[in-house]
């Protein structure tokens, strides 16, 4: 096996280095939100980056935040890289598309407790955006400059990289969803760089990859999967801007067959986007063949969009069983367990009564049993274990919190040691996620904020979700259930918010009837609310996840435009 990126690079620059890997600078391809098209290498990434590292560095001081809120481009690498060669730390933020009038202040009233949380004096943004943002001024009193590449002039000339150390902190990961109460996940060089290396064991990297990614590169699963891996291996990289696979998810495909991309990374949604969206024409123009790992990393994953994307991309040859279940979190820097490669995926059907009741993983055959899919075995040297509320340690098919110990753990959260301090005891990582091991391998069955119990019985938002989106006229992937307070009755309440297009009153109460019956039928359940609203409607993180929190509060204080 290949020398560990972890010992070939002294901090996450170096895997710019042409010496990193053998042969030729490997190709970087990078399309833009307008579908504009940057093809660059190593070598002259590494150069410009080293130029903006050299302006950076007559700014900040070693250890100094420098946010970056650029959509998916070089600039963005630049940006990224620079502020490392100068010693500073990256913030990456959500990004934006142009945006009309009314929706930007709370886009800018978004972004400012993160840049206030993590002090933040530069911001570095697209040219055609400074302006745009130049309201954040208000809402940020430290932060003193917004600039663009445009305003990043001079040469590397007698500029020396600092001199970074393994446990010095490279980035500021914030957690999704963070808004009110940012949390900033301190990432040092040395988690970033053994998490590569277990990425790179997890799907046994090899010379001839080829890696196409669409996720944004302020998250984690796009800068750290989709990007720092394929530079660190010396392979071919792709990135697409995510606006471009939103506006025709074809384009992911489409580029993939193109490039013969061995490797790509997405959330459930992406797959579902494409099972519901590409047509058969279009299907039929491309060759999947070459592709060996398809990276899912949404939890808890639905095993029936997996099945839907391997059949209805079986005549593009796209080979059996790729698709590969991960979990990980931005508190282990990203990846924390794989499952086997070209392994078929791995799914349970659960007696529903005995998890939600007793918390026990038993296997059954009832028409209202519950599928979970096993997200494999911990990479490396990673260890996960199982725990109820009291912390006691679980055997195995015993649901509880999982908590992970890794030696790419977050140092903490960026000034906040109450909050460190809570979610990393004695070395383990508390992830307020609900699971089960099996057999050695880890099964996710939701989160622990997100249980709603009522009446006595306990549902999973996800499985509601799952269930209300059947429903003809219900958008996939824009449904979100959680629990309101029933103060009369000392209970909570479920209530499920669902986007659609359609408008006329009587199919609306039609559609409201059919998910009602369904979840009924399916799982006993009768949400008090349920709510239509018109697409855009539905909150979610810059990954695209459920914010149920942000939901509940819409609700509660009575935001989403109702249609019914």
């Amino acid at each position: 096996m290949a020398t560990p990126i972890l010992d070939r690079c002294a901090s996450v620059c170096d895997v710019l280095r042409a010496d990193l890997v053998e042969g030729a600078p490997s190709q970087i391809t990078i399309v833009g939100r307008m579908g504009s098209m940057v093809d660059t290498d190593r070598d002259q990434l590494r150069e410009e980056s080293l130029r903006w590292g050299a302006w950076f560095a007559e700014r900040i001081e070693p250890g100094d935040r420098v946010a970056i809120c650029m959509p998916t481009s070089a600039d963005f690498l630049h940006a990224f890289f620079g502020v490392l060669y100068a010693g500073g730390i990256a913030v990456p933020l959500a990004s934006m598309v142009p945006l009309k009038e009314e929706y930007l202040p709370p886009f800018l009233e978004g972004r400012a407790p993160v840049i206030n949380n993590s002090g933040a004096k530069l911001l570095a943004t697209h040219d055609d955006l400074v302006d745009t943002l130049s309201g954040l001024k208000e809402w940020c009193p430290g932060l003193e400059t917004i600039f663009s590449a445009a305003d990043v002039t001079g040469t590397t000339e007698g500029f020396e990289p600092h001199a970074t150390r393994h446990e010095d902190v490279a980035m500021l990961q914030y957690t999704s969803g963070s808004t009110g109460d940012p949390k900033g996940v301190e990432l040092t060089h040395h988690s970033l760089l053994w998490n590569l290396d277990a990425i790179r064991a997890g799907i046994d990297a090899r010379p001839n990859d080829v890696c196409v990614s669409w996720l944004p590169l302020y998250h984690d699963m796009g800068l750290i999967g989709g990007c720092l891996y394929p530079l660190a291996s010396g392979i071919g990289t792709n990135l697409m801007a995510t606006e471009v696979f939103l506006t025709d998810p074809a384009f992911w495909l489409q580029a993939m067959s193109m490039k013969r991309a061995t490797i790509t990374v997405a959330p459930n949604f992406g797959y579902a986007l494409c099972v519901n969206r590409l047509k058969d024409d279009v299907i039929q123009h491309l060759d999947l063949s070459a592709v060996r790992v398809m990276l899912c990393g949404a939890e808890p994953i639905d095993p029936d969009v997996l099945a839907a994307f391997q059949d209805k991309f079986a005549p593009a040859k796209l080979p059996p069983n790729v698709i590969l279940p991960v979990y990980g979190l931005a508190e282990a820097t990203l990846a924390v367990t794989f499952t086997e490669l070209l392994a078929p995926v791995r799914t349970l059907r659960l007696d529903r009564a005995k998890l939600e009741q007793d918390s026990c993983a038993v296997l059954s055959t009832a028409a209202d049993a519950m599928d979970v899919v096993s997200v494999g075995t911990p990479l490396l040297t990673n260890r996960v274990r199982i725990v109820n509320a009291q912390g006691e340690v679980l055997g195995d098919n015993q649901q509880g919190e999982i908590l992970v110990q890794s030696p790419s753990l977050m140092r903490g959260y960026f000034r906040n040691a109450d909050a460190t301090e809570r979610t990393i005891q004695g070395g383990w990582l508390q992830t307020g996620d609900l699971g089960f091991l099996r057999d050695g391998e880890l099964y996710i069955t939701g989160r622990l904020k997100d249980l709603i119990i009522t009446y006595g019985r306990n549902f999973y938002p996800h499985d509601i979700e799952r269930i209300a989106q059947r429903v003809d006229g219900v958008r996939t992937g824009c449904v979100v259930a959680f629990a309101v307070r029933n103060g009369v009755e000392s209970t909570d309440e479920i209530a499920l918010i669902a986007e659609t297009r359609a408008t006329d009153r009587p199919a609306l109460i039609e559609m409201r009837r059919e998910v009602r019956k369904l979840l009924i039928n399916a799982i006993e359940c009768n949400p008090k609310h349920v709510v239509f609203v018109p697409p855009g409607q539905v909150p979610k993180t810059t990954s695209g996840k459920l914010r149920r929190v942000e939901a509940r509060r819409m609700f509660l204080d009575a935001e989403f435009a109702k249609l019914l």
